[in-house]
């Protein structure tokens, strides 16, 4: 319909002009499905698993649109808010390995390094066993929890967000398996089977089947893995142009996970967090994915866009997130073009 019309049988729903950064899909779905059948309030867990995976619980907790749509009330009984050091598994997983599987937020020297994770815990004094078994988040001290969170800090200070983002609200998950207790470590589960394809135990899971628990944690290892290879290959595929950071992933990063390295790599020390970064990754022999994350006043969606068409491809996205496919062999060509219109000139340049 044009912008200007309207039409009694049509509901334009459409997050890239209405509330794009208020409501996640899972929200959205769930206030549907509620609508649809009042009983559907029971799935309620799953709405609030994918607004902390859309990172919708940050600074002072969920957002005020948000709030409107899901009251306390229907959270109560289902789903537990205390307020913690932000890491992966807090309930359930080794202090080394939680403090090794969180990217999110990114500590400089331990995501992704479970030794240097365990050599941390060392060097501030806190034991990563209590003789026989490994220690979790939840079973450190109150003295230990604020030694830890200081020295946390310390190790992220100089990162472009907020060195203190490291606190924030725990959501533990009433009556699921002590696996999946945690809002953050089912929703970064949930994304893992999807980055490698395994959508199958995904479903199976949020459905209620536990049996594949034990195939779940192997999806977190493979995709732990494939994270941390390819955040090693950041620095030595990344070209710098004038206006932008370029990672050439070509076939060395799954184009699955690209757009997961370029957030990780820009949120990081990895690049120079003024400018835009593209990832670049092969999809086939003849179809190149692009992932764009930005930090500034840029309109990537715009910027992404007209890009992507110039060299024969499509894109879009929002304001700081975008991405885009092109064709294999036109990527000099799009990164000249892109940084072309990063420096406000006419990107409609000959390749």
């Amino acid at each position: 319909l044009p912008a200007d019309e309207e039409h009694p049988n049509i509901l334009h729903v459409n997050p890239m002009l209405h509330g794009e950064g208020e409501l996640s899909a899972s929200i959205v779905s769930y206030l549907f499905a509620k609508n649809f059948n009042q009983q559907n309030s029971d799935l309620i867990d799953l709405a609030i698993i994918g607004a902390v995976g859309d990172a919708q619980d940050e600074d002072e907790g969920f957002n005020d649109t948000l709030k409107k749509f899901v009251s306390e009330e229907e959270i109560a009984g289902k789903v537990s808010i205390t307020t913690g050091i932000r890491v992966y598994g807090y309930n359930t997983r080794p202090v080394f390995k939680a403090l090794a599987y969180t990217y999110d937020p990114y500590i400089p020297g331990i995501s992704g390094s479970e030794s240097n994770a365990v050599q941390f815990l060392a060097d501030i004094g806190i034991s990563a066993t209590d003789g026989q078994d490994w220690r979790r988040m939840c079973d450190l001290s109150i003295e230990e929890q604020k030694r830890l969170a200081s020295a946390l800090i310390l190790q992220r200070l100089g990162l472009p967000e907020d060195a203190v983002k490291i606190f924030g609200n725990i959501y533990t998950l009433i009556g699921k398996p002590p696996e999946l207790q945690d809002a953050k470590e089912f929703a970064t589960l949930l994304n893992a089977c999807s980055r490698t394809g395994d959508v199958e135990t995904a479903l199976r899971i949020c459905l209620g089947d536990f049996s594949v628990l034990e195939r779940s944690k192997e999806v977190i290892e493979t995709y732990r893995k494939i994270l941390s290879d390819a955040l090693n290959l950041v620095g030595t595929s990344l070209i710098t142009g004038k206006n932008a950071n370029f990672l050439f992933a070509e076939d060395k990063i799954s184009d699955a996970v690209i757009g997961t390295v370029v957030s990780i790599a820009l949120n990081s020390n990895m690049v120079e967090q003024t400018k835009p970064m593209f990832g670049l990754a092969n999809v086939d022999g003849k179809t190149v994915k692009v992932s764009a994350r930005s930090r500034g006043s840029e309109n990537l969606a715009e910027i992404v866009l007209k890009a992507s068409k110039l060299v024969g491809g499509y894109g879009g996205g929002h304001k700081h997130a975008a991405g885009a496919f092109i064709p294999k062999g036109k990527e000099k060509e799009f990164i000249s073009i892109i940084d072309s219109l990063l420096s406000g000139t006419n990107g409609n340049q000959e390749g």
